[in-house]
């Protein structure tokens, strides 16, 4: 919902309509769910129109490639960003900061931390640095943490 919303996409706009809500809690348990399986009546009606096993499948989130945005050119400039950042020379050991990069350009294998940094960066330029406006909706991370924008 968080990600949807944040880029002004809704979701559920038909589970918000008070007719399907109240249709759906008339309906009787045993078309509600079935076992770990929920939405059993709306999965089943919807198997109609939609081939397969997709209704059936366990539910993903979206994948966000964070991993391959944080290699080469970009790593740079994100190394770059977060050596000026006022949040990293306040809050962290700017070589600890240096040998993280340095480690994730090398092996790759800290890049949820290396994401971490980036987005505590983010949030101490809107809330601590800034009035907590929200940046543009397009903008780079990296071009909004370096004044870019």
């Amino acid at each position: 919902d968080r990600m949807l919303m944040a880029w002004s996409l809704e979701g559920r706009v038909p589970f918000v309509d008070h007719r399907v809500v109240e249709f759906g809690l008339s309906l009787p348990d045993e078309l509600k769910i079935e076992g770990k399986q929920g939405k059993i009546f709306l999965k089943r009606w919807a198997s109609r129109f939609i081939p397969g096993d997709h209704l059936w499948q366990k539910k993903r989130g979206f994948k966000v490639p964070v991993g391959e945005w944080l290699r080469g050119d970009y790593l740079a400039r994100v190394a770059r960003c977060l050596s000026h950042s006022p949040a990293m020379n306040e809050w962290f050991q700017p070589a600890g900061v240096g040998q993280l990069i340095e480690r994730q350009h090398q092996r790759g294998d800290v890049t949820k931390n290396v994401f971490a940094l980036v987005q505590f960066a983010i949030w101490h330029k809107l809330f601590i640095e800034g009035d907590g406006a929200a940046p543009p909706a397009l903008i780079d991370p990296v071009d909004f943490l370096s004044g870019h924008a």
